[in-house]
């Protein structure tokens, strides 16, 4: 017969601390506050919230400074304007602070954060600003004043965010930390390419991979380290080939990792790292330490020089629900599958493209990291079927993130 072992209350002391000892040693873990769905498909990374009663959608958007409500809330809701003047947002957009309704962040499978009783919000047009660039109707922008004060841990392979309490956030073994300044209210990080070292804005509500301030992306081609895409463009009938602000650069450093032929958009408005980038990690945003935890996800080493379809769309001049190719870079799926300036679209993957905006469009056509796209044409009046194929997905076995 085996007795129970029992323990005296003067054993219990030194027994705390070595339970005290073994959890610190196997590290705190994280206390998750708010953990939701997101789409892995290259769409806004958005949130449910709750205004004044009714759930509405919102971008989780860290290259905003302020949360944004859709302009139609000015008249539903009645809200109450802050003093001061109006504030410009960006090239013919302002707006005044409103005092914020009744909010809270609801996450998909648990969690709730109210959103701070009388902060100011901005106001605007977002279908507009947007530029429809989501399958989703978008209710409002979820920005940095109200993020600043959390850990949002991004896993958009997985598709899922999480809200965490930053003082339960270290990093791990598996994690590097890669240090966050702030400029102008929202979180940077320094990259390099060639010789070139600058900042980069962290913009999980920008889609594209990597967009460069024009005097550093104007180096960069001088350097030859960013190769810019050449298209092939109709003008009054005449078939031309120039360049366009979108190109490949070389290499591109963010700390220790490093990533070769990463699409670079040029912009005037500042150089910023989107969520195409971000797929390739597993990332925690610690913004209250001003750190970024990255581990590779099985993204890592994914295709992007070749990830754009290679068709530039615009509208038909006589019917503008109508879209037709506009440009082809030279070199990508488009020219190999015999596609050819002026074939009108009719649907991707099925769906008709008639109310669909161009920029919606575009990103159906170049974010097929998880299958292909098949796009039904039209030419001369008869209809016709092109499949462009499933981006490789890389990394192997061997490498970073499996």
């Amino acid at each position: 017969m085996v007795n129970s072992m029992q323990i005296k209350p003067r054993q219990m002391l030194p027994l705390m601390i070595l339970l005290v000892c073994v959890g610190s040693l196997l590290g705190a873990e994280r206390k998750v506050l708010l953990s939701t769905r997101v789409a892995t498909n290259g769409e806004f990374l958005t949130v449910p919230v709750v205004v004044a009663g009714r759930q509405y959608t919102f971008v989780v958007d860290t290259g905003s400074t302020a949360t944004v409500l859709d302009s139609k809330f000015l008249n539903s809701l009645s809200l109450p304007d802050k003093e001061g003047p109006v504030i410009p947002v960006r090239e013919g957009k302002q707006s005044k602070l409103y005092t914020a309704p009744p909010m809270k962040v609801v996450g998909t499978e648990s969690g709730e954060l109210l959103f701070p009783i009388d902060s100011p919000v901005l106001c605007l047009d977002l279908a507009d600003l947007l530029d429809g660039g989501s399958d989703k109707e978008i209710d409002g922008v979820l920005g940095m004043d109200f993020l600043q004060k959390f850990a949002v841990k991004l896993d958009l392979t997985a598709g899922r965010m999480q809200i965490l309490d930053s003082d339960s956030v270290t990093a791990d073994e598996t994690e590097t930390a890669i240090p966050l300044e702030f400029a102008n209210g929202t979180p940077r990080v320094l990259v390099e390419s060639s010789d070139a070292r600058f900042w980069s804005i962290v913009d999980t509500g920008a889609l594209p991979t990597l967009c460069i301030r024009s005097d550093v992306h104007n180096y960069l081609l001088e350097q030859g380290t960013l190769t810019p895409w050449r298209f092939e463009v109709e003008v009054e009938g005449d078939k031309r080939v120039g360049i366009i602000g979108i190109g490949s650069l070389a290499s591109f450093k963010l700390g220790p990792f490093e990533h070769n032929g990463l699409t670079a958009d040029e912009a005037e408005r500042g150089t910023l790292l989107g969520l195409a980038y971000w797929k390739r990690y597993q990332v925690t945003f610690d913004f209250p330490h001003k750190t970024a935890l990255l581990r590779p996800s099985r993204y890592f080493r994914m295709i992007d020089e070749t990830g754009h379809s290679g068709i530039f769309l615009k509208a038909v001049d006589e019917s503008p629900n109508q879209k037709e190719v506009g440009q082809i870079v030279l070199g990508c799926f488009a020219e190999r599958a015999g596609i050819k300036i002026g074939d009108r679209v009719l649907s991707i993957n099925g769906n008709s493209v008639e109310n669909m905006p161009i920029d919606n469009m575009n990103r159906r056509l170049s974010q097929r990291w998880h299958k292909e796209c098949v796009l039904m044409l039209e030419r001369d009046g008869e209809s016709f079927a092109i499949t462009l194929p499933r981006l490789k997905e890389m990394p192997a076995a061997d490498d970073p993130g499996e």
